[in-house]
C-alpha cells in the first residue's frame, strides 16, 4: 500500500471480514449462479432470505440475462 495514498490507506484499515463474506455470497448467488438454497448452507445463514439478500443483480446484470434468454427473433 502507498503511504502516501491516505484514501486507499483508510479504505484498507475499514475492511473487514464481512467483506470477504459478501463478496464469497455474491460470487455464490450471483456470477455462479449457484441456488439460493445451496448458497444459504455454504455460507451458513439460517434463513434463505438472508442469502437472497446477497444475490441482488445491477441492471446491466438484468440486462444481459433478459437478453439472453429471450434473444430477438428475426
Amino acid at each position: 500500500m502507498p503511504p502516501h495514498d491516505p484514501a486507499t490507506r483508510a479504505l484498507f484499515y475499514a475492511a473487514s471480514t464481512h467483506w470477504l463474506r459478501q463478496g464469497y455470497a455474491r460470487t455464490l448467488a450471483v456470477d455462479r449462479a449457484v441456488p439460493l438454497p445451496v448458497a444459504q448452507t455454504l455460507l451458513g445463514h439460517a434463513s434463505v432470505q438472508t442469502t437472497a439478500a446477497y444475490a441482488r443483480t445491477d441492471l446491466a446484470q438484468l440486462r444481459e440475462f433478459v437478453e439472453g434468454s429471450f434473444p430477438a427473433s428475426n
